[in-house]
């Protein structure tokens, strides 16, 4: 058995797919209770990680609205929502920031002062208001947020 990562494609929005996975985790839970089988824990479980993947893609702030403006994301949905990220891996990432922080500040190697380090040098008010390389700092946060153990990894 392979534990690879799927890839499913349907013909509707994460929202919509979101509100989906949560009526089956509660149907389940309500259906078969505490009592259900060992299994009905695993199904509950993985529709609460197909649901963080939704929030991971479309973030939802603490009223349960997704809104507009800086909690797009290229899969969110939303029509001006920001291009596709230039990064497909954390290392990626991390090369970019390493690239803008180091010439500027010498050897950064915790992914916080990167990410810090690389908001100071990118920030739009130092770029006469352009943003291209703030969105793409943004991007990387994104990317390194998807996997929490990466704020805990010393860059290369």
């Amino acid at each position: 058995m392979t534990t690879e990562p799927a890839t499913l494609t349907v013909d509707d929005t994460i929202k919509m797919l979101r509100e989906t996975f949560c009526v089956a985790a509660t149907a389940i839970g309500m259906f078969y209770g505490p009592l259900g089988d060992t299994r009905t824990q695993e199904h509950i479980d993985r529709l609460q990680a197909l649901i963080a993947d939704c929030d991971r893609q479309r973030p939802l702030g603490p009223d349960g609205k997704h809104g507009d403006g800086p909690r797009c994301t290229p899969t969110c949905g939303c029509e001006d929502r920001p291009a596709e990220p230039e990064f497909r891996t954390a290392d990626e990432a991390m090369e970019w920031l390493r690239s803008i922080v180091v010439p500027v500040y010498g050897d950064v190697r915790a992914v916080r002062g990167l990410i810090w380090a690389t908001g100071e040098i990118v920030h739009p008010s130092r770029h006469g208001g352009d943003r291209t390389l703030w969105d793409r700092l943004e991007a990387a946060k994104r990317l390194l947020d998807s996997d929490p153990r990466a704020y805990w990894k010393k860059a290369p």
